[in-house]
């Protein structure tokens, strides 16, 4: 026990000193972070459009046929049919869970002149542009701040992960917006505009913004509210438009679309999706599984109203946590337990996709640099 305390404080204390050597010199570190997070970011992205096969796109496409196929048609998207061709496999689903925002963000995408998609890979430049421009200003506000080992991180050391998931899944959008909202904590309103933008992109940030408006309220009283209801305006009026369209079909996609999915099984990877391997990151297949080798291994089993189940154990862990954060509110509280609450909520999800992983992460990043600025 001793020798790990020793080998932890040696890592901590490693950190402490090149972020000192770095802050005298913060602006050519920087410099020299970027051009090398830059090349391996070329670097990736040719290996990835050189040498990958199959259709990847998955996220991104099914923004792309809500824009283009429905939406500037003056067809909802909501209630649709959406059939992508994933790893040379037909999905077919009737419903689009993402809330506007996320369409509205890559409305560019319908200006590319020529094809939207190139590559087997099924690389679409517009929107691998969009998330880059959010990547690199991620990393310049963490150095800003001086975040610099969660600058390096993301820019550098995940930046072949980050290639791979900005051309596949808008995942930097709510990355995005989640690190702007935690890092104005101390801007109410520009906090509560960054949170509700990222609810209006990707619900599971649905999350952090009860946890941030739980603060404020308990920090601030009715001006909190106030505050918190100014800021998440103009995510509103994104979202008001759709509601009205069809509100059916806005809430069904948004809400229920999810608890439908079927979450596999690792023994009979072929039962529900052929790519059971995203699954890894996902709590529910594991349970199949153990449950299927209990019953009869020979027949591939899915426990119905699995996630619906998970979920509402989940919300209660969120409901005790909001609890303790306004009994005792502190800005290390609030990031555990949105760190904490949306990894779980994340791990329960029948998609348990790596990328996911990077908005706990995010959360996750700031506590722990916070801790080294205040050991400094």
């Amino acid at each position: 026990m001793e020798k790990l305390k020793d080998w932890l404080k040696k890592i901590q204390d490693f950190f402490t000193k090149l972020n000192e050597k770095m802050d005298n010199e913060h602006k050519k570190y920087f410099i020299i972070i970027f051009i090398a997070g830059l090349v391996v970011r070329i670097v990736s992205l040719w290996g990835f459009l050189a040498f990958g096969t199959g259709d990847w796109n998955d996220m991104n496409e099914k923004v792309w046929i809500a824009l283009n196929t429905y939406l500037i048609n003056g067809i909802d998207p909501y209630g649709q049919t959406y059939e992508m061709p994933i790893l040379d496999i037909i999905n077919i689903e009737n419903f689009y869970q993402y809330p506007p925002l996320s369409f509205i963000i890559h409305t560019p995408a319908l200006l590319w002149p020529g094809p939207a998609s190139y590559f087997e890979v099924d690389f679409m430049p517009v929107f691998f542009i969009i998330h880059f421009i959010m990547d690199f200003y991620m990393f310049y506000r963490l150095w800003k701040v001086k975040f610099n080992g969660s600058a390096i991180t993301l820019w550098l050391l995940a930046g072949p992960l980050m290639v791979l998931f900005d051309f596949i899944t808008f995942i930097s959008v709510p990355m995005f917006f989640i690190l702007l909202a935690y890092l104005n904590m101390d801007k109410p309103k520009r906090s509560a505009f960054y949170i509700s933008c990222g609810v209006s992109v990707y619900t599971y940030l649905g999350i952090p913004a009860l946890f941030l408006l739980t603060y404020f309220i308990k920090k601030q009283r009715w001006t909190g509210i106030k505050n918190f209801i100014i800021g998440a305006i103009p995510a509103i009026l994104t979202i008001l438009p759709f509601l009205i369209w069809d509100p059916k079909a806005f809430l069904s996609d948004i809400f229920m679309s999810q608890g439908t999915r079927v979450s596999g099984n690792f023994i009979h990877p072929t039962y529900g999706d052929s790519y059971w391997w995203t699954h890894l990151f996902s709590i529910p297949p594991y349970i199949n599984t153990i449950y299927n080798l209990l019953v009869d291994p020979s027949i591939p089993l899915s426990l119905p109203y699995l996630t619906p189940i998970l979920l509402g154990i989940v919300i209660l862990f969120v409901l005790y946590f909001l609890i303790k954060l306004y009994l005792k509110p502190s800005v290390d509280r609030l990031i555990d337990y949105s760190f904490w609450t949306i990894l779980i909520f994340i791990l329960i999800a029948p998609s348990g996709f790596l990328g996911y992983m990077f908005l706990p992460f995010i959360l996750l990043s700031i506590k722990i640099n916070k801790n080294l600025l205040k050991n400094k």
